[in-house]
């Protein structure tokens, strides 16, 4: 699936960061821990009785290779929650992006299911952390997540990480209420070198925000059934403030929340790459080749328009008839992947080189939009090398000059003195010592 080539720049200083967190102790204790989980549904307490596969050494490869398909993952969560999973098997495919487009669905089905079991989103690794090993240290927080609110949900099997404390909730009269509104609380200051530092005017109780539960489908279903909820003042400020959140958070694959420490880091720096004024051109080009209409140049509009692969392998198509077939505008996101794959691998034999590509994940999830519109004018500047004369953009690819030498010039060639050997031009004899004297060397006084 991924085709720049990894280990330089931005992603390999994240890289050394995200390595230095992976434990092998942590490694060996799951793979433990999920042997014993699977082999507890099947009801089988001897290895030897059971189909199990493990990892057959240990390491940060081994680990991705054995859960990458997402089978196992599956098995899990099937044992912890029965019946959450329905993973596809991958082993006898031979369609290298079928079988890649299947197995990131089954991670993606485990991370819905590990959402439903009760481990918070902010603890779940994303798709390509497993399946491209960008932070295998993360599946690892996950998996000791979900061990932990398998304790909470009394799972009689065997167990790791630390269990998760019960709420506690505390219920309070009227009056109790009313007296709580009275005290000074240390957020307001204290009376010690007295101050009335941070308290609202006198007479206003403390101002609360409503608490909303999440798990209510029905707010959130009334929260995203129209925008118009919270432009005419139908809800609450904290409802309002939520509904923003809930319709950015949704529309994107991954699970955990973007914008903290290093992923912030890289984020910001990618970001910072995006030149409006060359999307907008790669935009109108795609126009005139497709009679497709972007939706507008920002990083977020391309993106929109752009992550379900029709548009990209219809561009493809005009340039190269018939290079995808059976084009179709796709809803379910591992086919909206497929075809960007698709388009992948169609420019590739064109001949765009595959360190001038994209990744799936860079459109899908709008990891790297910079990097979209860098493949887009490499396309286009390799059609005017090979005579497409349609619309273009960017700048045509040099043709190669290669020259062929007969055996008495490159004989010659062994001859010349190379300027990085010195030259004889301005022959002299200054600084020279005299016939038969070395170099006379005055010793430091």
């Amino acid at each position: 699936m991924s085709y720049r080539v990894r280990g330089m720049g931005l992603d390999r200083e994240l890289e050394q960061k995200i390595d230095q967190k992976y434990s092998l102790e942590d490694e060996n204790e799951l793979v433990e821990w999920i042997v014993s989980v699977i082999m507890y549904g099947q009801g089988k307490t001897d290895f030897e009785d059971c189909d199990i596969e493990i990892p057959k050494c240990s390491g940060k490869q081994a680990f991705q290779e054995w859960l990458m398909d997402g089978n196992v993952l599956c098995d899990l969560i099937n044992v912890l929650k029965p019946g959450s999973c329905r993973p596809q098997k991958t082993s006898h495919l031979t369609n290298t992006a079928m079988k890649k487009m299947k197995e990131m669905n089954n991670i993606m089905m485990f991370l819905n299911a590990a959402t439903d079991f009760g481990v918070q989103n902010t603890d779940l690794f994303q798709t390509i952390d497993l399946y491209e090993a960008r932070d295998l240290a993360q599946v690892q927080v996950t998996l000791y997540k979900l061990g932990s609110v398998a304790q909470n949900k009394q799972f009689e099997g065997p167990v790791i990480g630390v269990k998760i404390a019960d709420k506690n909730p505390r219920k309070f009269d009227q009056n109790l209420t009313r007296e709580g509104r009275n005290v000074i609380g240390l957020q307001m200051g204290t009376n010690q070198v007295a101050s009335q530092k941070g308290m609202t005017p006198y007479g206003l109780g403390r101002q609360m925000i409503t608490k909303i539960d999440l798990c209510d489908g029905g707010i959130v279903e009334k929260l995203l059934s129209s925008e118009s909820n919270f432009v005419s003042g139908n809800t609450t400020l904290s409802e309002r403030i939520l509904s923003i959140i809930l319709l950015n958070y949704f529309k994107t694959m991954a699970s955990r929340p973007k914008g903290y420490g290093l992923t912030a880091e890289l984020a910001a720096k990618t970001a910072s790459k995006y030149d409006v004024e060359s999307a907008k051109t790669a935009g109108e080009w795609i126009q005139q080749l497709t009679g497709l209409s972007p939706i507008g140049s920002s990083s977020e509009e391309m993106q929109e328009w752009l992550k379900d692969g029709f548009v990209l392998c219809s561009l493809i198509n005009a340039i190269q008839p018939d290079s995808v077939k059976n084009l179709k505008r796709q809803k379910m996101s591992f086919k909206q992947m497929e075809n960007i794959s698709k388009f992948l691998d169609a420019a590739d034999k064109y001949g765009v080189k595959r360190t001038d590509l994209f990744q799936t994940v860079d459109l899908f999830e709008g990891q790297n939009m910079p990097q979209v519109i860098i493949t887009l004018f490499n396309l286009s500047s390799m059609s005017l090398k090979k005579g497409f004369t349609g619309p273009s953009i960017g700048v045509k690819m040099a043709n190669k000059n290669e020259r062929e030498l007969d055996e008495q010039k490159l004989r010659e060639g062994r001859n010349v003195i190379g300027l990085q050997m010195g030259t004889n031009q301005g022959a002299s004899q200054k600084g020279m010592t005299a016939y038969g004297l070395g170099r006379q060397v005055a010793p430091n006084k």
